[in-house]
């Protein structure tokens, strides 16, 4: 038996009723006309059968290969084997916070990574005509869901500190001399605040903000092509 769940039979049923009603074990929506229907009840026979394979094989304990078992298992206890010492923190903590390490002469100090981008981002509030880019995502109803660095990635390697910085200009600044601004900035900000060596700080110009009293520039109608043709043409006396 083709099943087609989006058919109907002769007497106007549709199948899938029938179809949910054998394999749900449900009642039937119309019991009168199904008792006396002959296309109701030979369609049931034949869908009791067909769900009948189905149920034989959800009844059949299926077991799986021993080989299977065993590597399975084995990878669980692996996961769930603790070390027999405890982890040294600075193997603990570069797993959980990406910083910057400073051997100093009492010691040493961390930086996390997201205290650079802060910083970094305080620097650009110094410049009022930048914002760091924000998506949608971070704004509910054309507000930001608190001050973020958004915008602002910050890599910390052995050779220094990187900034990836995506940011929003209003319609006006020359870009590159604004730019050139930003990064010095950002670059003294950092050092003054952190001693780190900053190797690059990479902007990316993502939009430009128009005024708010912006209009766009009325463009003029371009004449038809039977006007053009009547204003071009020479006059004949």
């Amino acid at each position: 038996m083709n099943v087609d769940v989006g058919a109907r039979l002769p007497c106007g049923t549709w199948l899938a009723a029938l179809v949910e009603q054998v394999a749900d074990n449900l009642a039937p929506a119309n019991p009168e006309h199904q008792v006396s229907c002959s296309h109701c009840q030979q369609t049931l026979g034949e869908l009791e059968e067909l769900w009948g394979r189905v149920r034989k094989l959800a009844r059949k304990q299926v077991r799986a290969p021993y080989r299977i078992v065993q590597a399975v298992m084995r990878g669980i206890r692996a996961e769930r084997t603790l070390p027999s010492l405890p982890l040294p923190l600075e193997v603990v903590v570069p797993q959980l916070v990406r910083h910057a390490l400073l051997q100093q002469e009492r010691g040493s100090t961390r930086i996390a990574d997201s205290v650079l981008a802060r910083i970094a981002a305080l620097s650009l509030c110094e410049f009022p005509a930048v914002e760091p880019a924000v998506r949608a995502a971070e704004m509910v109803g054309g507000r930001f869901l608190g001050r973020t660095t958004s915008g602002i990635h910050v890599t910390v390697s052995e050779r220094g500190v990187v900034v990836e910085l995506r940011i929003t200009v209003d319609y006006g600044p020359h870009l590159p001399s604004l730019v050139e601004a930003i990064r010095r900035n950002m670059v003294d900000r950092l050092i003054q605040m952190t001693g780190l060596v900053v190797q690059e700080v990479n902007v990316l110009v993502e939009d430009v903000r128009l005024p708010l009293d912006y209009e766009e520039p009325v463009r003029p109608a371009r004449p038809l092509a039977h006007e053009s043709t009547e204003l071009s043409a020479p006059r004949r006396f």
